[in-house]
């Protein structure tokens, strides 16, 4: 089997919850194993606003594992050259940005040292191509083994958003709690929401428990707080198709490119970006259950179809062999080794 080294910061909460479920489909695929920088006291993440070596304790790690592939997720994550010609057999080198636009200047820097590199946003590409960097779009995914409807449905409140603050988002929930029940799940220590908010969730199975009694799930994607206001771009987060793993329909703004991963009035709800414009939508939606449903159905069902973290990784691992076709006789197999 292909053995892939996974290095990916796992145990930093609540960022996990969108790391586990690749690591998971890596493991399912080929013989992976995972290598974790932060285990190292000496390791100092970054959150993708710098560059952050993998430590040499996790290199010596990754030798004894004598990986074909090593995939840094998200972070900033990079192999230094010294450090990469510790590892036997000159392994394929693989990264996954998982934060742009916002970290795309760090992407650019990191880029240059992987074999293969890939971005989550599809807006980003064209500032790679700007900066001579090669770059391939890996569109953002879900588990629907972990983030499923339940058997019976109990929704508990009308519309959920879970994330960071920002006066934008303030602004959106704030709206909403004027006629509706919303549930905010904060950041640890959080204290600028004018709305009630609940605790900061650190597993996935407790997220999707959560999106799971929600009727609509926000996930606001204008990319805010860069120091160039001229700056106006949005993203999609793995949020929004959490949400439609679990059935339940997300909305974004209608600026937010989709690129085909979910059909808007279909699949996704969309609004204008305005809290009023949010109120407006979510006021005709919540009249409307049968509606909801439909969409929520059709989302599930698209995420099911086209949209897995699994398929996601064959699709890395099949660039991989197209770049180094010695790899074609350790093709991905349908089980795997756990991650370590």
């Amino acid at each position: 089997m292909l053995r892939v080294a996974l290095v990916a910061n796992v145990r930093t909460p609540p960022y996990g919850n969108n790391l586990n479920p690749l690591v998971r489909a890596f493991s399912s695929v080929a013989d992976a194993r995972v290598f974790v920088p932060t285990d190292d006291p000496s390791f100092t993440p970054t959150g993708g606003a710098a560059p952050a070596r993998v430590p040499p304790s996790a290199v010596a790690a990754m030798a004894s594992f004598a990986p074909h592939v090593v995939v840094c997720l998200g972070g900033g994550l990079v192999i230094p050259p010294e450090s990469r010609s510790r590892l036997p057999g000159k392994p394929l080198l693989v990264g996954i940005a998982l934060s742009d636009p916002q970290a795309l200047p760090t992407s650019l820097q990191v880029a240059p040292a992987f074999d293969l590199f890939f971005t989550q946003d599809c807006g980003s590409l064209a500032g790679y191509r700007e900066h001579g960097v090669e770059a391939l779009y890996l569109p953002l995914a879900a588990d629907p083994e972990v983030f499923a409807p339940p058997v019976a449905a109990r929704k508990s409140w009308d519309v959920l958003y879970v994330g960071k603050w920002t006066p934008y988002r303030d602004a959106l929930l704030s709206a909403v709690a004027e006629f509706a029940t919303v549930r905010v799940l904060a950041y640890r220590g959080e204290v600028r929401w004018r709305v009630p908010v609940g605790p900061q969730v650190d597993d996935e199975r407790t997220l999707a428990e959560e999106i799971n009694r929600a009727r609509l799930v926000l996930d606001p994607t204008r990319v805010e707080l860069h120091p160039d206001p001229a700056w106006d771009a949005h993203r999609i987060t793995p949020r929004a198709l959490m949400a439609a793993a679990c059935g339940v329909p997300p909305l974004v703004e209608e600026r937010c490119p989709l690129d085909g991963l979910l059909t808007p009035g279909e699949e996704v709800v969309t609004f204008d970006g305005t809290p009023a414009g949010l109120a407006r939508v979510i006021q005709r939606l919540l009249k409307d259950p049968e509606r909801l449903r439909q969409i929520g159905l059709a989302a599930r069902r698209r995420v099911e179809r086209e949209h897995t973290w699994i398929a996601r990784a064959r699709r890395v691992l099949a660039q991989v062999i197209e770049l180094r076709p010695a790899f074609a006789r350790l093709r991905p197999s349908e089980g795997g080794a756990p991650p370590a």
